[in-house]
């Protein structure tokens, strides 16, 4: 059977493992490129999503379709009436 030692031992060296681990995964995040911006426009009102991913801004855009064209807007047009 082990000792206390062998006990602290394994402790000692899971979490320098996991510290090295953290640390990694850091300096990946930090490398990356910041995400993109995307900017959607509908009827004069822009939304800015930064850092969202494309199901979001899929998810943005069905919602501004069930809500449905002001009555006064032609989407053939792409003007106000």
């Amino acid at each position: 059977m082990g000792g206390p030692l062998e006990v602290v031992n394994v402790v000692v060296s899971n979490t320098i493992a996991l510290g090295s681990l953290l640390v990694a995964v850091a300096a990946w995040r930090g490398s990356r490129s910041s995400p993109p911006e995307v900017r959607l426009e509908r009827d004069g009102v822009t939304v800015t999503v930064q850092g969202a991913s494309p199901e979001v801004v899929e998810q943005i855009l069905k919602a501004w379709d069930t809500a449905g064209p002001d009555d006064n807007h032609d989407p053939d047009q792409g003007n106000v009436e």
